[in-house]
């Protein structure tokens, strides 16, 4: 794995390494980079490691194996593909061991290391469900803030999911959860989340089904909840050209921060995409809160 910039180009990380084989690597602003592989002089128990850093000044920041700061007789198990944002946090999925449970942690550039959701734990604004195995991606990270998907335990049968943030300092709060009732679609319930778009002003977009099967794109300012676009939303595609939407998309799981391409910039601006029965495609940018 190479890095740097047209010109200069110099080896992050090769064979022979402490990380063998291609990591699953970000990148952030100051050129750090962090990823998660094996190490090969390692055993069972500590085998594996998120390193980060610069070029040539790579270093392991969570091994498996060690302590887990703040959480006292647990030591780091199974790690997962970290994220990095411009202040040099890490967010990634661990399990810690006792336990076995599956636990977002965030690892900030101080080495303080903050657990911000966990399965088996009552999630915030759930009304006492809990998370329930089903964290779909890395949470994503920009400034001091943290976004992700996660499930629910099933009520009535019924398999339910929602959108939270963690704010550094705060804790992890809902966004919208299965069966909220949905801003701009009065009637309408959410029942299926996509996983979102973060900027580091806290700012989050999602895209969801309702109970009455209407998908759209909404976005979340750190107070309300408002629709951007829906299907069947009547998009300006030029003057006098206005065409009704069969699909609305945007790249979901993205921020604005790490090296990964994002829908959601750190201005509040958001483009997504718009399919019509025409089938011609379009491309929009909105600004924070803008109505389509």
């Amino acid at each position: 794995m190479w890095t740097g910039h047209p010109g200069s180009i110099g080896a992050l990380a090769v064979a022979g390494d402490p990380t063998p084989g291609r990591p699953d690597e970000a990148l952030n602003a100051d050129a750090e980079v962090c990823f998660v592989n094996g190490i090969r002089s390692g055993h069972l128990g500590n085998n594996q490691a998120i390193f980060a850093g610069p070029a040539g000044k790579l270093a392991p920041v969570v091994r498996k194996g060690e302590p887990i700061p703040g959480m006292p007789g647990f030591t780091w198990d199974s790690l997962g593909k970290p994220r990095i944002n411009d202040r040099g946090d890490i967010a990634f999925e661990a399990i810690p061991k006792p336990g076995g449970m599956r636990t977002f942690f965030v690892r900030f550039a101080d080495g303080t290391v903050v657990p911000i959701a966990a399965d088996g734990q009552p999630a915030p604004g759930a009304g006492g469900l809990k998370w329930s195995g089903s964290f779909f991606n890395t949470p994503l990270l920009a400034g001091s803030h943290a976004a992700f998907l996660g499930g629910l335990e099933k009520q009535d049968s019924i398999a339910r999911d929602g959108i939270w943030i963690y704010r550094k300092g705060g804790s992890t709060t809902l966004v919208a959860k299965t069966g909220d009732p949905v801003p701009g679609m009065p009637g309408h319930a959410f029942d299926r989340f996509d996983d979102p778009a973060l900027n580091a002003l806290g700012m989050v977009v999602f895209g969801a089904q309702t109970d009455l099967g209407q998908r759209g794109i909404w976005f979340y300012d750190g107070r309300t909840i408002q629709l951007l676009v829906a299907v069947g939303d009547f998009l300006t595609a030029g003057p006098g050209d206005s065409r009704r939407a069969a699909a609305v998309s945007f790249r979901t799981s993205s921020s604005s921060q790490g090296g990964y391409r994002s829908s959601l910039n750190d201005r509040g601006q958001f483009v997504f995409g718009a399919s019509f029965n025409t089938g011609a495609l379009g491309t929009a940018v909105l600004g924070a809160g803008q109505k389509s």
